[in-house]
């Protein structure tokens, strides 16, 4: 739950923040290990912290605290940019979420619960497809989703899902580390 900014040549720490103190962070099982994405204005986290602090986004130069947004676990999935509908959003592939928030305050354009079997254990980043507006989705014990994002409008919508019923459905496409490819 440490973070941590360091100056790339000397290592010295910029700023840090305590995640598990300061936001009361649920720490997963092997951290809070999503890799953060950066921009000019903000470094964007998935903390897991409350209340809402599932998705932080922090001022780059200084750390502090410029929006938070969505409640529940975090997973180590990577946020990452789209757009959608001529707007930059931020996807999160949270444990509880896939949600497209606006990176100006994270509110969100909107969001789609996910509602996992066991633990969270979203590893794999989600993959959005520029070409025909989907999000695919891989996790271990949840299977695989596809969601189509309306090109015209802030919308999204379940196309198909494999999930499994036992632990590990044997019949389901599911990964459990790496990213697929589209």
């Amino acid at each position: 739950g440490h973070f941590h900014c360091l100056d790339a040549i000397s290592g010295k720490v910029l700023w840090q923040v305590n995640l598990t103190d300061d936001y009361g962070a649920n720490t997963p099982v092997w951290g809070i290990a999503a890799s953060p994405l950066v921009d000019d204005e903000h470094v964007y986290l998935q903390v897991g912290g409350e209340p809402n602090a599932c998705v932080v986004a922090f001022d780059r130069n200084t750390g502090k605290e410029k929006w938070r947004s969505l409640e529940g676990m975090a997973s180590y999935s990577a946020p990452q940019f789209i757009e959608q509908s001529g707007q930059r959003l931020l996807l999160a592939w949270t444990g509880d979420w896939l949600a497209a928030l606006d990176p100006a305050n994270g509110i969100p354009a909107w969001k789609q619960e996910f509602k996992r079997a066991k633990m969270v254990i979203n590893v794999a980043d989600a993959v959005f497809d520029t070409g025909s507006n989907r999000v695919f989705l891989s996790s271990f014990y949840d299977g695989s989703y596809l969601y189509q994002l309306d090109p015209g409008k802030l919308e999204s919508e379940l196309l198909w899902e494999r999930r499994g019923r036992s632990e590990v459905r044997t019949d389901a496409l599911h990964s459990i580390i790496s990213t697929s490819l589209i």
